[in-house]
């Protein structure tokens, strides 16, 4: 197996552990998830509060990556700066850097929730940050050139800087306020805007609890 399949499935792997956990963290706050069939316009899960017709529900997407060790970062990073260069041709530093797919400026609206779960260091201490559509407008770095948010974490750094946004009471009474004040209309625009389809089945994902919010210690 060559470095880039393994690369893939790594990522792959983490990106499932992290819609589990996300899954879990919001079930144990009476939150329940229910996941497309199909990745639609960012939205790995939905997020509703009632199971009947005509439940409103956010759009969530799940990154999950590892930082193992103080130095090492992640970023979410734009593809006109993978090469190294930015368009003046001056290099950035990208050395233990992994690159993660990025959020489209179209996707950001409405609802749109962002979960990132870290698994830091050699004891993979588990943290769970989450941003809404206004967070990602402000705190994201954003590429004028390609309309795309990304974000940078780096080693211990990225605690202080994003320390607001973890996953605790606040941002949980957050999202069920975004939840409650969401227009079903407008969310399923978001939802299908760029394709034509009828709402797949979804089956709910969540079936243990975390018991508390997940931050290292």
């Amino acid at each position: 197996m060559g470095k880039r399949q393994k690369q893939i499935i790594k990522q792959q792997r983490m990106a499932k552990i992290a819609e589990d956990r996300v899954s879990a963290q919001l079930l144990s706050s009476d939150i329940i998830t229910a996941k497309p069939t199909v990745d639609i316009n960012g939205a790995d899960l939905l997020a509703i509060m009632t199971v009947q017709d005509g439940a409103k529900f956010a759009r969530l997407q799940c990154k999950g990556r590892s930082l193992l060790t103080p130095q090492s970062s992640n970023r979410v990073v734009p593809p006109s700066l993978r090469s190294g260069r930015t368009r003046s041709s001056r290099p950035i530093p990208l050395r233990g850097t992994a690159q993660l797919r990025i959020i489209p400026e179209s996707y950001v609206s409405g609802t749109f929730t962002c979960f990132v779960y870290i698994q830091e260091g050699p004891e993979m201490r588990e943290h769970l940050l989450c941003f809404f559509a206004f967070d990602i407008k402000q705190r994201w770095q954003f590429s004028e050139e390609k309309r795309e948010y990304y974000l940078s974490l780096y080693g211990k750094t990225f605690q202080k800087k994003y320390d607001l946004f973890y996953f605790y009471d606040s941002r949980v009474r957050g999202l069920k306020d975004i939840i409650r004040d969401s227009a079903i209309d407008k969310e399923f625009h978001y939802l299908f805007a760029k394709v034509r389809a009828t709402l797949p089945a979804f089956q709910c994902s969540a079936s243990a609890s975390l018991g508390s919010e997940i931050k290292g210690g």
